[in-house]
């Protein structure tokens, strides 16, 4: 909890803006909010040989409306008269279907989330086995590590 404090009054947390990172053209890490997240779900097994521990992650939205009234399937400004905001921009997107063919407008907004707290998480690690072999008759062979 005092580390999930710590954590919120960082200035990752305080003014996020300040870390926007281009990676590159395709790979953009802005507009950073910081959340908490429950243990339970700050890491989870991944196949057999694998244990994920998310940093963060993103959340995407996806608002898809019909064409206004009036608009002009593929004119640049075709999605314009939707009255809703959108923090990127409405697009025109042609979607298909078995039934018909549209044009609609889309808007996709992404937040990407700090998890806080996660810098405070330990990993432990224990092995142990026992082996128990049956070496003849009623005599075993024990073999352990801890």
């Amino acid at each position: 909890i005092e580390q999930v404090r710590h954590d919120l009054a960082q200035g990752i947390c305080k003014h996020p803006a300040k870390f926007d990172y281009m990676y590159s053209k395709d790979w953009k890490y802005t507009n950073f909010t910081c959340v908490e997240m429950g243990r339970h779900n700050r890491h989870w097994k991944e196949g057999e040989d694998v244990m994920y521990v998310p940093l963060s992650y993103a959340e995407m939205r996806e608002r898809v409306r019909p064409l206004p009234p009036g608009a002009t399937p593929g004119a640049l400004d075709a999605c314009s008269g939707i009255p809703e905001a959108c923090s990127t921009l409405w697009r025109e997107r042609w979607t298909s279907s078995a039934v018909e063919s549209e044009s609609v407008c889309e808007c996709i907004e992404e937040t990407n989330h700090f998890i806080v707290g996660s810098e405070a998480s330990s990993i432990h690690l224990e092995h142990y086995y026992e082996l128990v072999r049956k070496v003849s008759g009623d005599v075993a062979s024990r073999q352990h590590s801890g």
